[in-house]
């Protein structure tokens, strides 16, 4: 797959259908075995859609998209940190998403060090991101990228399945 062309950019308002739909491709395939198959097999576009129109509406959280071939292949969103114990010099990747398409070419790693870069422009000096660890893809992707677990844990249902998700964080 040619992806000389890929570039990353601020999502557009019309673009909440194609970036539901990088959600729903994603979840299907990267939590396949992590959470129940009958919740992942009855997921659509429509799961995410309200929300991603109303956070592109109100601009935020930041969203970027990562276009290919005039193709959206991938998303991701970031802002201010959501956890109360994190100080305010703390930015948060809120989610990265491709297209399992494009999987293991260097996309990933592209989409999250641009937010990175976009949390240093924004005055942040620390970045943390939630993952379930199991997910080993993106643990490994996180990693790469310099995020080592900082130990804090929260259980949460992701369609009748009990997970547990895992705070990662670095200094930027």
């Amino acid at each position: 797959m040619n992806t000389d062309k890929a570039f990353i950019r601020f999502a557009y308002d019309y673009e909440a259908q194609d970036i539901a739909q990088i959600y729903t491709s994603a979840w299907k395939t990267a939590y396949r075995g992590l959470i129940s198959d009958e919740y992942l097999d009855g997921l659509s576009s429509s799961r995410w859609l309200s929300h991603i129109e109303k956070n592109l509406d109100e601009g935020y959280p930041i969203t970027l998209v990562l276009e290919n071939n005039a193709l959206l292949a991938g998303t991701s969103s970031l802002g201010e940190a959501r956890d109360s114990d994190l100080d305010d010099s703390y930015g948060e990747i809120w989610s990265v998403y491709l297209l399992p398409e494009y999987w293991s070419l260097g996309l990933g790693h592209r989409l999250l060090e641009f937010g990175l870069n976009e949390l240093v422009i924004m005055g942040y000096t620390n970045a943390s991101i939630w993952v379930l660890p199991e997910n080993k893809r993106a643990v490994k992707s996180y990693e790469k990228a310099g995020f080592v677990f900082d130990g804090v844990t929260k259980e949460i249902d992701i369609g009748g399945s009990l997970v547990t998700d895992a705070r990662m964080t670095k200094k930027l």
